[in-house]
């Protein structure tokens, strides 16, 4: 639910290190997954970066930025 904070530890493919940090769930939605022999539940969630190392922020925001240009 918006509004809880939890502990994230995420792995970026170019790091060997873990990047851990405190997050605040800002919005989720439920929905509905159908495939051909099945149905299955999925949350998709929004969450702020509440305490996290400035390095590690600026890893993971390279890392949003490259994946979101065309593959040369």
């Amino acid at each position: 639910k918006p509004g809880i904070q939890l502990q994230v530890e995420i792995t970026l493919p170019d790091r060997e290190r873990p990047i851990a940090f405190t997050g605040e769930i800002v919005w989720c939605e439920q929905y509905e997954i159908i495939g051909k022999t099945q149905r299955s539940r999925a949350v998709e969630a929004g969450v702020r970066l509440l305490h996290i190392a400035p390095e590690d922020q600026q890893a993971i925001m390279r890392y949003v930025i490259l994946s979101l240009q065309p593959p040369s």
